[in-house]
């Protein structure tokens, strides 16, 4: 009985010690703001998870992700709106609206594009921002194109809290405008932000300042509620008040008259 008994205590001893590790090693939810321009505007992300996180940009709008689906919020009127961005592109694909937007910007073949390459200097100093040490790096890109060659200052760090929450961030905006993206320009947009990140990824990086554009003004990795990430009405797929594009035959007379 003592033998059983004594490994019994070990066992729960070990369980014990396995659900504190567990619970130390698991990652952490991260809210970071960010300062934009002149410091007067911020975004602020919470995140959980990639599929899982929250944008804010603007007083009463914010970008949603849930369970990898992508809805914007709208307070319009002291009522809650909520856009299924999905659903949205779609019903813009359906009515002939991306068509538009793609044919008053310029066409392009998005797929026969050459990514631009980046490369990374390090430059040997070392700042800390929001409480997160990082290093200078010169970051140069090539329009493989017309060799046009672009220099960017940016401040890296390699917080694994922090570039998991960039990572994800900036993986859903990149999803977003290479599958939203009605025109050209921003589905090429798209494909310059994914090779980037690819290769910020496998540097281990992620920026804290770029340039004076963008800089961290606050980190945290205490909890968010769970209750925090949940939609406060409805989605929808945004065109619920436009007006229903008319039927052929469906024009009045006087509407259209013929050509001379």
């Amino acid at each position: 009985m003592n033998v059983n008994l004594k490994n019994a205590r070990i066992y729960i001893a070990l369980l014990f010690t396995f659900a504190i590790l567990s619970t130390s090693t698991a990652d952490a939810d991260v809210t970071a703001t960010w300062s934009t321009g002149n410091g007067k505007e911020k975004i602020k992300l919470e995140y959980k998870n990639d599929k899982t996180m929250r944008l804010s940009a603007f007083k009463d709008r914010y970008t949603f992700i849930l369970k990898g689906r992508q809805y914007m919020v709208v307070k319009d009127k002291e009522k809650w709106r909520v856009v299924d961005l999905d659903k949205m592109r779609k019903k813009m694909k359906k009515l002939g609206v991306s068509r538009f937007l793609a044919e008053s910007e310029g066409k392009g073949d998005v797929a026969k594009e050459k990514k631009p390459t980046f490369s990374f200097a390090d430059t040997g100093k070392k700042e800390t921002v929001a409480g997160l040490e990082g290093t200078v790096y010169t970051i140069t890109e090539t329009d493989p194109e017309t060799k046009e060659v672009k220099n960017v200052t940016s401040l890296l760090t390699a917080n694994k809290a922090y570039r998991k929450a960039w990572y994800g961030w900036m993986s859903a905006m990149t999803s977003g405008l290479r599958d939203m993206g009605s025109t050209f320009k921003m589905k090429s947009r798209g494909l310059r932000m994914e090779a980037s990140l690819k290769q910020l990824k496998k540097m281990g990086l992620a920026p804290i300042r770029i340039e004076d554009e963008m800089t961290l003004q606050s980190f945290s990795e205490k909890d968010i509620p769970d209750g925090w990430f949940k939609l406060p009405a409805e989605p929808t797929d945004g065109f619920e008040n436009a007006p229903a594009p008319p039927k052929n035959g469906s024009a009045k007379k006087g509407d259209s008259k013929d050509k001379k």
